[in-house]
């Protein structure tokens, strides 16, 4: 979902979607960044780092929380034009906000990102690089693009 639309989180929503391990409000990043400076192994800087996070002041309510089960069950679709009908389908104001959304971006850029996601899944973090170079490379010597992106021969 994240990857094809954009969609834009907060600092608690990577929380909650467990895509950062703590969540320290913007307010109290000055008091932080002094203590961290002040740790001395990977043990003090988890220590400082669940000091600072609070999470009954901090977190909010995840932002998806009421469009989840919508998310999952679309976006598990298997390709790009599966997921644009189960968008199409649901006909609810979340899933025509996204297909506004989606009918703004290239169709191929699209089909890309879903593909990457797919392959993507069981690689570690330097396997996700390499693969993200590979269809850089491949994506940038197709003909539709020759000459239209920089460093491409017209």
């Amino acid at each position: 979902f994240l990857a094809l639309t954009g969609q834009r989180i907060r600092g608690y929503d990577a929380k909650h979607l467990n895509f950062i391990t703590h969540f320290v409000n913007s307010d109290k990043l000055g008091v932080l960044k002094k203590d961290l400076l002040d740790c001395a192994d990977e043990a003090d800087l988890v220590k400082c780092l669940d000091y600072h996070e609070n999470p009954e002041e901090d977190y909010k309510e995840f932002s998806f929380k009421d469009n989840m089960l919508e998310i999952n069950k679309i976006f598990s679709a298997a390709s790009v034009p599966d997921t644009i009908k189960r968008l199409t389908a649901h006909d609810t104001a979340f899933s025509r906000s996204v297909l506004t959304t989606l009918s703004r971006m290239s169709p191929l850029a699209l089909c890309i990102t879903h593909e990457t996601q797919i392959l993507s899944r069981d690689l570690d973090f330097t396997g996700c690089l390499r693969l993200e170079c590979e269809i850089s490379d491949k994506t940038l010597l197709m003909a539709d693009l020759k000459g239209r992106c920089p460093g491409t021969a017209g």
